[in-house]
């Protein structure tokens, strides 16, 4: 059995989702990924499996049913601080309960005491450590541009601008791929083996490549704009660098104010003016790193 879900929200949501399906445990698979997970918490009767599914902006998943589940689900309800830690983006937070490796895991944005039921009734109870604050990567950014498209071979920003907000022509009218780099350190309290840690860069325009420490770890091309990087980052310090790319109007706006011999590109048809607003453009951030605590859940049967 294979479903697709989908949201049409433009801000992620938890949406409880039923299946006319029995019998077997859900997969989810992430078409933007490829990742699949296994749910943990999902509750079954009178023909259908019910589970909660989150959605990022305009999100979507498919949901296969193809192996045989155990005769109770490993968790039918999960509560932090006596709240549903999923009910929505704002007030999320943990994340939903998965199975990896056959054990019930779920990561904590929040510490606090939890208390959880299985399918067969038991009651599993433990506290989740105190999640450390966000660490925001603020002050100056150091920024390189690719030759012949009229910006600067380097720039430096002392925080973080639209580049159609700067004032030297050739970075506000840019468009093509520029890399910000940064060097920063983790405290003490983020590098626990408990711990999870992401970056978040908030707002991108308009797609961005990571590569922290020399290793790239994939390319992000809509909302939210965050990554694990907690296998990749070290307790020294560590170099991060961001390849934003752009859209094209920007430049074609700025060749309209120079002469044609001076233009970048060319275009068979004119759609902007010289007095076309600009796009927003680069990394507009801000750039935290977030912290979250991963807590298997003890004494599960299965």
């Amino acid at each position: 059995d294979i479903y697709f879900v989908s949201s049409q929200e433009k801000k992620t949501i938890t949406a409880e989702c039923s299946f006319r399906v029995s019998g077997k445990s859900p997969e989810l698979w992430h078409p933007d990924t490829g990742k699949r997970e296994a749910p943990a918490l999902y509750k079954t009767g009178n023909g259908l499996t019910t589970l909660p599914i989150r959605f990022d902006p305009s999100g979507s998943a498919f949901v296969i049913f193809r192996k045989a589940a155990p005769a109770t689900p490993p968790l039918t309800s999960l509560e932090l601080d006596g709240k549903n830690p999923f009910a929505n983006s704002a007030e999320a937070t943990a994340e939903i309960p998965e199975l990896v490796e056959g054990k019930v895991s779920f990561t904590a944005w929040k510490g606090g005491a939890y208390e959880g039921a299985t399918g067969s009734g038991k009651i599993v109870k433990g506290t989740v450590e105190e999640v450390p604050s966000p660490l925001e990567l603020s002050g100056s950014w150091h920024l390189t541009f690719p030759p012949k498209l009229g910006a600067p071979a380097e720039a430096t920003f002392d925080r973080l601008i639209s580049w159609s907000d700067s004032d030297n022509d050739g970075i506000k009218y840019f468009s093509g791929t520029a890399a910000y780099e940064k060097n920063f350190t983790l405290p003490g309290n983020f590098q626990d083996k408990s711990r999870r840690v992401f970056l978040d860069l908030g707002n991108v325009k308009n797609l961005v490549e990571v590569v922290l420490n020399g290793k790239s770890l994939g390319i992000l091309w809509k909302e939210p704009f965050r990554i694990e990087i907690t296998d990749v980052a070290t307790p020294d310090v560590n170099h991060l660098t961001l390849k934003v790319t752009n859209l094209w109007p920007n430049r074609l706006i700025g060749d309209q104010k120079l002469p044609e011999s001076e233009r970048i590109t060319w275009a068979s048809v004119a759609p902007y003016t010289a007095n076309s607003p600009l796009l927003p453009s680069g990394l507009l951030g801000p750039v935290k790193i977030f912290c979250a605590s991963r807590t298997l859940l003890p004494g599960l049967d299965r």
